[in-house]
């Protein structure tokens, strides 16, 4: 797998680049190998750099798309609820704007197993990489296994004509070439078109401490003004927004032509942040090393939890297992990186660790209760944006 070096911004072009945290060499976030596979996987840097010009967030290397997102790519939307309730969310905002008609066109982008389009009804269209791709088929749903582009957009246009809707919900954000992305867009959506964009907000990413959010499938972190101000460069202002809570904080942008400009926010503050994140990992480990001897299981296996467990250091000799639910496409396969074993959530009550690290922060809250109404009797322990223990 080849990777290159980012020279310039890729919103803006500009090559005066800052450094802003650097995390060291990491594994792909998403190469689950089989348990006991002795299989090399590959690390790279990782470091999050900053556009001088316009301010853009953004990785330092650029992985090639077709590496990344492979046709076995393991991400499920559909077995997370509060994705399942955004993208209905979403179908609102959009009715909001525009009713649509049965033979209407509506494109989702990287569509994963096509549960935003369950939302949608007459002609959908999944353009999606992956092999999780065809379980949009069942709910008559067209796929076409392949990466966004003009290639793509022309192939849809070619079939059913203009889109309606297009969509891209937490894909904006994974993108090396942006410009060319937006203009691929453009050819496919009808004048009155409404063009759908989702992305974790960057400022909440940093006031959370999320840095597990920087892996290589992440390129580049918008904020809510960075995100339109890029937009009305290309003709398409805010016809509604919102903020989100999926992804520990994200923002809604639908996009139109003629829609009026978005009124920016503030900058985000950067200062003190690479600091916060090595102060969360020394936490850690001293809470770790005064439990020495603790039985310490993990729960829930997302692709932020390759970050964080590799850059804290916790293979399989911290963490004894990490749990998914049963229909979890990781189960029998381990963390990446760590050697760390994916197991059935029935293990956790079986076996009952004193401690479970929780590897999915934004929905934590959530997850708590539901594993103590289980049966779950041990402690949990949260890391970001701060280490506690609690229960």
């Amino acid at each position: 797998m080849k990777v290159r070096h980012v020279e310039s911004c890729r919103a803006c072009s500009s090559r005066d680049l800052s450094l802003i945290l650097s995390l060291g060499w990491l594994p792909l976030a998403n190469r689950y190998l089989p348990i006991g596979s002795s299989e090399a996987l590959p690390f790279f840097p990782h470091e999050l750099i900053r556009c001088d010009g316009c301010g853009l967030a953004q990785l330092g290397i650029v992985a090639d798309s077709v590496d990344v997102f492979d046709k076995s790519y393991p991400y499920r939307s559909g077995v997370t609820k509060q994705l399942r309730d955004n993208f209905a969310e979403l179908r609102t905002d959009v009715a909001a704007l525009m009713p649509l008609e049965a033979t209407d066109l509506v494109v989702d982008i990287g569509g994963n197993d096509g549960t935003l389009l369950s939302n949608f009804h007459g002609q959908r269209v999944n353009v999606t990489p992956e092999d999780m791709g065809r379980l949009s088929e069942a709910d008559g749903v067209c796929h076409i296994q392949g990466y966004w582009g003009h290639g793509a957009a022309s192939m849809v246009l070619a079939e059913y004509g203009k889109a309606k809707v297009i969509t891209a919900t937490n894909v904006f954000a994974h993108i090396s070439d942006p410009s060319t992305f937006v203009e691929a867009v453009l050819t496919l959506l009808d004048h009155d078109g409404l063009f759908v964009v989702e992305c974790q907000e960057f400022g909440d990413l940093v006031d959370g401490c999320q840095f597990d959010h920087l892996y290589l499938e992440h390129q580049l972190h918008w904020t809510i003004s960075q995100c339109a101000a890029f937009m009305a460069e290309r003709g398409l202002g805010v016809a509604s927004y919102r903020r989100i809570p999926t992804h520990g904080g994200s923002f809604r942008l639908i996009f139109r032509r003629g829609a009026p400009a978005f009124t920016g926010a503030p900058p985000v503050d950067i200062r003190g942040f690479a600091a916060r994140v090595a102060t969360l990992k020394t936490d850690l480990w001293s809470l770790l090393s005064a439990n020495y001897g603790a039985i310490v299981a993990g729960i829930c296996a997302p692709s932020r939890a390759t970050t964080f467990a590799s850059y804290v250091g916790l293979d399989h000799n911290v963490i004894g297992y990490v749990c998914e639910t049963a229909d979890s496409p990781k189960l029998g396969r381990m963390m990446p990186g760590t050697r760390v074993p994916i197991c059935d959530e029935s293990e956790l009550y079986r076996c009952q660790p004193d401690l479970a690290l929780i590897l999915a922060p934004h929905i934590a809250l959530s997850l708590m209760p539901k594993l103590k109404a289980n049966g779950f009797r041990g402690k949990f322990v949260t890391a970001i944006p701060s280490v506690q223990v609690i229960g």
